[in-house]
């Protein structure tokens, strides 16, 4: 455990299909760094970019009191952003 007491970690959101950014990713989750379920999320796409299937879509960072609060926050940020891109596409 570091000397903070916090642990920190970030994952990189991959294109399961074919995504077109057609508004600001930005506005459209940040509501789930305001509920605490990630800190920051970075290198997010330009609207208008085409986003190709297995490519990088976005990367989130957060932190907790251990390795498996982390984790646990990575995944539930990542399932809302692919539940909330894709949810149309099954």
């Amino acid at each position: 455990m570091p000397k903070c007491g916090k642990v920190f970690g970030k994952a990189i959101l991959y294109a399961p299909q074919k995504l077109l950014v057609e508004y600001d990713l930005r506005e459209q989750f940040g509501d789930l760094v305001i509920c605490g379920a990630i800190e920051t999320l970075a290198d997010i796409p330009a609207i208008g970019t085409q986003i190709e299937i297995g490519s990088p879509v976005c990367t989130l960072i957060t932190s907790g009191k251990s390795v498996g609060d982390v984790k646990a926050h990575l995944k539930n940020g990542a399932l809302i952003i692919r539940g909330r891109l894709w949810k149309q596409v099954s």
